[in-house]
């Protein structure tokens, strides 16, 4: 899949499912082609801990959704918290991003 973003930074994104064998794992791999180059891997990345990092962090965005079910391309972007909830929330009030 290949996405642009709006500072014209084009990503490239490749997701592949198998089954694994026990000594297999998860990989993540990176490559950026800029000025310079840069490639690096990440072997038996936690991934419990990510999925559980995405979902405390988009908390947030669902306590000021509208109510209602609401699609996630709906919501505000999912961002890293480096507040607590409380403050974070009045500063993305301060920011304009929520009422």
């Amino acid at each position: 899949m290949s996405v642009q973003t709006r500072q014209v930074i084009e990503l490239e994104v490749e997701c592949i499912g198998k089954v694994y064998r026990k000594t297999d794992g998860d990989m993540c791999d990176w490559e950026i082609i800029g000025q310079s180059d840069m490639k690096f891997s990440v072997e038996k990345p936690d991934t419990v801990d990510h999925t559980c990092a995405t979902i405390i962090n988009r908390i947030p965005g669902i306590l000021n959704a509208p109510s209602g079910y609401v699609n996630s391309e709906k919501l505000a972007t999912l961002a890293y918290q480096s507040y607590s909830a409380n403050t974070s929330r009045k500063l993305q009030r301060r920011l304009g991003f929520v009422s």
